[in-house]
């Protein structure tokens, strides 16, 4: 049976709903949503069209932008005022999606200035290896070689020497303490030294100042981590901080399998 559904209704709650969202962004994190139009023309409709959108984005607290050009402007004109939208600090766009959904991945910004992701669980069969390099200038995403190991919920971090380095994480049913390391100017992955600690799954990873690159907490199959590693480059191994406190045992994470 067909059911009359009142559409204006509807609409009120939607847009009760998002304004509610965006006061929570702005109290919780200090960031204000925002709608940015770029029109051409003088399109009757089309003008109160975006005057309708821009209406109901600051009556649901957002901020609003629009950007009107003459019919005669150029197509180079208009692409110039796209760019300056997207290089604005204030905006958030949308970019080249990665080339499959993934969770428990690494990413890291390489010296060469292109963004890696590495490993994570892009589907339900398993971890994966796969590697993809971003370019933010071309929006283009590139497969590079892959890792010697599948992982994820991994550390990564890039070295002093412009290399890549992934350590710990979860694969084939095992918690992991090995490491591997990637040189983007022969695209090729090359074994490190095991951490000390057995098990290091999800650690976070930093380099510091000092040149070598840390292995900060995780797991290790009984309960987090405060463990520290530090590996140096030059010698290929890891030093081992003293503290190691561990929280109350508690239930293993969710199979990654």
């Amino acid at each position: 049976m067909a059911q009359l559904i009142d559409g204006k209704a509807i609409a009120a709650t939607v847009r009760a709903q998002v304004a509610q969202e965006a006061r929570e962004l702005r109290a919780g994190r200090g960031v204000v949503p925002g709608l940015a139009v770029v029109r051409v023309g003088e399109d009757p409709a089309s003008r109160i069209y975006v005057n309708s959108k821009r209406k109901a984005a600051e009556e649901a607290g957002f901020n609003a932008w629009e950007h009107h050009f003459e019919a005669t402007v150029s197509q180079a004109q208009i692409l110039d005022q796209i760019r300056k939208l997207n290089e604005n600090a204030a905006f958030w766009v949308r970019r080249r999606d990665m080339p499959s959904p993934n969770q428990g991945l690494a990413a890291v910004t390489g010296a060469d200035g292109r963004i890696y992701i590495l490993g994570g669980l892009p589907t339900f069969s398993g971890p994966t290896a796969n590697v993809y390099a971003y370019d933010p200038d071309g929006d283009t995403w590139t497969q590079v070689a892959s890792m010697s190991t599948p992982r994820v919920d991994f550390g990564a971090a890039l070295g002093p020497d412009g290399r890549i380095y992934v350590f710990g994480g979860y694969s084939g049913g095992a918690y992991l303490n090995t490491g591997e390391v990637y040189d983007p100017s022969l695209d090729k992955w090359f074994p490190i030294s095991p951490m000390q600690v057995s098990i290091r799954y999800a650690p976070a990873g930093a380099t510091g100042p000092d040149g070598r690159i840390y292995a900060i907490g995780g797991y290790d199959g009984y309960g987090d981590l405060a463990t520290v590693e530090a590996y140096d480059p030059n010698s290929d191994t890891w030093t081992l901080g003293s503290l190691h406190v561990r929280r109350p045992r508690r239930p293993r994470r969710r199979s990654r399998s």
